[in-house]
């Protein structure tokens, strides 16, 4: 194909470190990663997809700020996802796989989840959070990280 079939956009976030700051963090990032940000944006360039390069903010806000919508559809292949869900966007996390034949104009395809309730008392101490009482849910009900 000579581009993809639907808006697409690779985010460069996630071979940043946090360790002296931002500046130096940064320019650590690109010395190191260089050729895979080339890549990435030459490739994003060639079949029609956004590119938000290293560098371009903190990408759940991004996602937020300019692709999350009330009553819209997402789907994509990491946390940014179901970021989207916090502005009323149904908004799937899916494997690289299923992503790219969506890319590619194949429909998505979903196994329907089973659906469970869960009652929680008491409250959170200490520095637990909320998501980990979700991944101690998932922890429960699969071995395999919550897929399938």
């Amino acid at each position: 194909l000579k581009e993809v079939q639907v808006p697409t956009t690779v985010h460069c976030d996630h071979l940043i470190v946090a360790k002296t700051n931002a500046k130096e963090d940064l320019e650590t990032a690109i010395a190191q990663n260089g050729e895979t940000y080339n890549f990435l944006g030459s490739a994003s360039a060639r079949f029609g997809i956004g590119f938000w390069k290293p560098g371009s903010g903190i990408i759940h806000q991004i996602v937020l700020e300019n692709y999350a919508f009330p009553g819209g559809f997402m789907i994509g292949t990491d946390s940014h996802t179901p970021n989207a869900g916090g502005l009323g966007m149904c908004a799937v996390g899916v494997g690289g796989a299923d992503a790219m034949d969506v890319m590619a104009g194949f429909p998505l395809e979903l196994q329907a989840p089973k659906i469970i309730g869960v009652k929680l008392t008491g409250e959170l101490t200490g520095w637990t959070a909320p998501k980990d009482v979700i991944l101690q849910l998932t922890s429960e009900l699969t071995v395999k990280g919550g897929t399938g």
